[in-house]
């Protein structure tokens, strides 16, 4: 026992993560920084891309369209398979922005108009961290942001973006860009007596001009084509030391609900329609429209909805890329791919499926955090393309990551920036050594440890869930864990029995569930009876890293006059500064240095 116990801390020292490693090891100082293409898709399953289908799913499943992630991932890329997100939208966002773990920065999924939604003011951005370089990043944000809006400071510009064109909030409508979840919104069903508010910014005003014009996936398509030509002409005149890299990230909508989509994508899966393919229409509680108001309904088909978004999705990716190779960008650009969460497997919210993954999205089973991910691009090494890398990385890596191709530490930028002494220190690590095959890593027992380089062993998930190199513990003394079943490979179907159907298998981990998520992906074979010295060490590691959590309780002052609330009216000062200051946009509301006019006219009324 004594043994075992030595043992097992041998292992946690010698894998210990060493935070004081310069972030620009192994970073080629010759080569110019990179342009980089940062893909965040939205809900997208495990199972939905064609690379992830298996012999037992099948290699010729029709609904399952992607071949240009398909190329870009096999051929092309370096397949991440242990990439590991939060279980929810708001928390892998925020993570990636700040480079803190989702239990350093944000967990919830509060809305825009809260304040603490998001990350705290004082942070430092990712974009800023890229401007800062010698040779400083052209920096251009594109789709859903959801890493807070209170204040101008919470906006992309504010965090460091020369331009956006983003929605605040986890959704809106594609086709009208109306908000939908913000208690602000009209929500098509309730808030009937209340004006529209729509959620589409641009830079640093309301997207009026662009509201409503199309389905809002082409809307962002044709702003990040504008970018790439607009930065490829600005280049034309300069020579090569004058050159000046890229960063554009795309946060596309798809394939969050509702499940909308053109009506000729929508075609191309008609033969979805028959009785093979039917799902019900489970998926009709939160999609009102699926080919756009004002036009003829077809019959709600969830799968057939939600694999033609993918679809719209991929053919985008394709066409970002030959732009990029039009301009002669591609050879010198880093495109990372990687979904947000793993897909909602609630038919009334979305038709993914994260077969053969345990659980899916709100969970942190492997279906919730393992996110869909890859890397590609003429800058990633020609050694290391049609590889799959298996060991783990954090979302909140690229933080540090890409800066340190460019010669930033983050770490040493981000020494002081945190008055708050509650919020824990930047997580991330630059994992670029992994990327390109340099880890030097030794081999201990199973174990991958990184000594010269800094390595992603230790990832906590959540209060009740901790990863260890191979291990993860699940852990939660207060009530079954749900969400325990499996997603099939067609999955919803007419015979799906609701949401309960996975969410409603319950596993006792009140002691522990200990799975080798390296060897059993799928969470099939609880092992903590066989590796009792390792449950208690992670469940004491665990107890202590609780200590460290911190969720945003940030809050600035409202600019909203005084006299806004009264007994009819008391929606949060986000919901009246939309209405009486954006003309019907969602905007920042505290801290906002109103124009003099409308001062004027509030003292007047």
């Amino acid at each position: 026992m004594v043994v075992g116990i030595l043992l097992l801390l041998l292992i946690f020292c010698t894998c210990s993560v060493d935070a004081t490693v310069d972030e620009q090891q192994n970073v080629d100082s010759r080569k110019p920084p990179p342009h980089i293409l940062f893909v965040l898709i939205d809900d997208l399953g495990w199972g939905d891309v064609g690379f992830h289908q298996t012999s037992e799913t099948g290699h010729d499943r029709p609904e399952v369209k992607t071949p240009v992630m398909d190329r870009l991932a096999q051929e092309e890329g370096l397949q991440l398979h242990r990439h590991y997100v939060h279980c929810s939208c708001t928390g892998t966002r925020t993570s990636l922005q700040s480079g803190r773990f989702p239990v350093h920065v944000q967990t919830t999924l509060k809305n825009p108009e809260v304040p603490s939604s998001g990350m705290p003011r004082n942070l430092t951005g990712l974009a800023e961290h890229l401007k800062s370089a010698n040779t400083s990043y052209a920096t251009h944000y594109v789709g859903k942001w959801d890493v807070g809006m209170a204040t101008p400071k919470h906006t992309p510009k504010g965090r460091g973006y020369d331009t956006s064109l983003n929605y605040f909030e986890h959704k809106n409508d594609y086709f009208t860009q109306e908000c939908i979840q913000s208690v602000c919104c009209n929500d098509h069903i309730h808030r009937q007596d209340k004006p529209t508010i729509y959620d589409l910014w641009d830079t640093d005003k309301p997207a009026r001009a662009l509201q409503g014009s199309d389905y809002e996936e082409f809307i962002f398509q044709r702003r990040m084509f504008d970018i790439i030509d607009s930065h490829a002409e600005q280049q034309e005149s300069k020579d090569d030391t004058q050159q000046q890299p890229l960063f554009l990230f795309y946060a596309p909508h798809v394939a969050h609900c509702p499940l909308s989509v053109p009506q000729s994508y929508l075609d191309q899966f008609d033969f979805m329609d028959d009785d093979a393919y039917d799902d019900g229409d489970a998926c009709k509680f939160k999609t009102y429209t699926i080919v756009g108001p004002g036009k003829k309904q077809p019959k709600h088909s969830c799968r057939k909805q939600y694999h033609a978004m993918v679809k719209l999705m991929d053919d985008i990716l394709g066409s970002l890329v030959e732009r990029l190779k039009r301009h002669g960008m591609w050879e010198n650009t880093l495109m990372v791919v990687t979904s947000d969460n793993g897909g909602p497997i609630d038919p009334q919210e979305s038709a993914a499926t994260n077969y053969p993954l345990r659980g899916g999205k709100y969970s942190d089973w492997e279906g919730g955090v393992r996110a869909t991910a890859f890397v590609s691009g003429g800058y990633l090494p020609m050694h290391q393309r049609g590889k799959i890398l298996e060991k783990p990385i954090h979302i909140c890596d690229w933080y540090a990551t890409l800066p340190a191709l460019a010669g930033v530490n983050v770490r040493k930028n981000d020494e002081d920036v945190a008055a708050d002494k509650k919020i824990p220190p930047v997580d991330a690590v630059n994992v670029w050594p992994l990327i390109v095959g340099e880890d030097g890593g030794d081999s201990m027992n199973g174990e991958v440890c990184l000594q010269s380089v800094p390595p992603r062993k230790e990832i906590p998930l959540s209060k009740h869930a901790l990863i260890d190199g191979h291990y993860k513990l699940i852990w939660n003394e207060e009530e079954m864990v749900a969400m325990a079943g499996w997603t099939y490979p067609d999955y919803p179907t007419s015979h799906t029995k609701g949401k309960d159907e996975i969410y409603g298998q319950m596993l006792n981990c009140s002691t522990g569930c200990l799975f080798n998520v390296h060897t059993d992906p799928g969470e099939h074979k609880d092992v903590s009876k066989s590796h009792p010295v390792r449950v208690q060490a992670m469940k004491k590691r665990l107890e202590e890293l609780r200590k460290g959590f911190y969720d945003n309780d940030d809050r600035g002052i409202d600019s909203c006059p005084e006299e806004y609330a009264d007994e009819d009216n008391k929606l949060p000062c986000a919901c009246w500064m939309a209405t009486n200051y954006y003309g019907g946009f969602l905007g920042p509301y505290q801290e906002v240095d109103l124009l003099p006019e409308f001062l004027d006219r509030v003292q007047a009324k």
